[in-house]
């Protein structure tokens, strides 16, 4: 069952990543700071979050992380 649950602030569910039930963190495909503020997002746990901000050409691979910069104009 993947369902999402909000309280003050948090999200629970499912991760998408690996599909554990826990607290959830929003995941930006192309970072925020590289211009990626309203872009596609996840839900992922700390863990997947922490695994795609480390290894930037696997995530790449599996489309969970976006290279480059967004420009704005």
């Amino acid at each position: 069952i993947n369902k999402h649950i909000s309280n003050g602030g948090r999200t629970f569910g499912n991760c998408v990543l690996c599909g554990n039930f826990g607290l959830l963190e929003v995941h930006h495909e192309l970072t925020r700071s590289r211009g990626g503020k309203n872009g596609k997002t996840v839900n992922l746990c700390r863990n997947c979050h922490d695994w795609i901000n480390n290894h930037p050409e696997l995530a790449s691979h599996y489309g969970l992380y976006i290279r480059g910069y967004k420009i704005n104009g």
